[in-house]
């Protein structure tokens, strides 16, 4: 299995680095290989694996830029903290044009997370679509999180026609789910419109999430017992699930 999903959102704070980190632990403790890509300017993901300083210090040969120049993956991937983990770094000043590409498809990893901007209409968004498999997007279940769903299913429309037809909407994960009752009404509006491109995995608030983050650490190395690991564990399986289901028809095709 060699596997692109790509993680979009229209805005910021709807906890796609952390779903990077969380997932990515927990699949390699599946013994899978894991590629993080980050192509978020603001390098969220490669800080918490680097830190501030080395992220600073880095090169654009040294960082995924030098992969929209031609290289391969490879020549830029860096071994983490984590087992199992590798990262290609963000770039801080990263820009690329509006036809830019990036082949993140080489071997050496099982599956490849990326990271990206909360910005749908960056150049660097496309271009990681037109080298992906799937989308994965969290919800943050607040007021505005139906129109995100429609604003993600559009970007990814833009692309899969005509571009990509391979790419496939994983799905849409509700994420930092509080017991409050804006979210409870929020997350059924989304099930009764969206059906299941929501995901039945929900990722609750717990601060569990937040403490392993700033220990360094996925969720599943910080807590492995809590109920953090456990939501972890159930949208990992979901994630399986689903990449499965949408390979059969490919293989009653053949």
């Amino acid at each position: 299995m060699s596997v692109i999903i790509t993680l979009v959102a229209r805005k910021g704070g709807c906890g796609k680095t952390s779903l990077c980190v969380h997932l990515a632990g927990l699949l390699a403790a599946e013994e899978l290989a894991v590629r993080l890509v980050d192509l978020d300017s603001q390098a969220s993901l490669t800080q918490f694996f680097l830190g501030s300083q080395a992220v600073e210090r880095l090169t654009p040969a040294e960082t995924v830029e030098a992969c929209f120049g031609g290289s391969a993956p490879e020549a830029v991937e860096r071994k983490t903290k984590v087992d199992g983990v590798t990262l290609l770094p963000a770039h801080l000043k990263l820009t690329v044009g509006r036809d830019a590409e990036i082949n993140l498809r080489s071997a050496g990893a099982d599956i490849t997370l990326v990271d990206t901007p909360p910005d749908l209409n960056n150049p660097v968004v496309r271009a990681a679509l037109l080298t992906s498999d799937f989308v994965l997007s969290p919800v943050d279940p607040e007021a505005f999180g139906a129109q995100s769903v429609l604003s993600v299913q559009q970007a990814l429309q833009a692309v899969a026609i005509g571009f990509n037809p391979r790419l496939r909407l994983l799905g849409f994960v509700v994420n930092k789910r509080a017991r409050l009752a804006v979210h409870g009404i929020v997350e059924d509006t989304l099930r009764r419109l969206h059906g299941d491109m929501i995901f039945e995995a929900v990722v609750p608030e717990l601060k569990d999430f937040k403490e392993a983050i700033l220990a360094g650490l996925p969720i599943t190395s910080y807590q492995p017992g809590g109920k953090a690991a456990a939501a972890m564990t159930r949208l990992s399986e979901e994630v399986f699930r689903r990449i499965e289901r949408a390979a059969k028809p490919k293989k009653e095709a053949a």
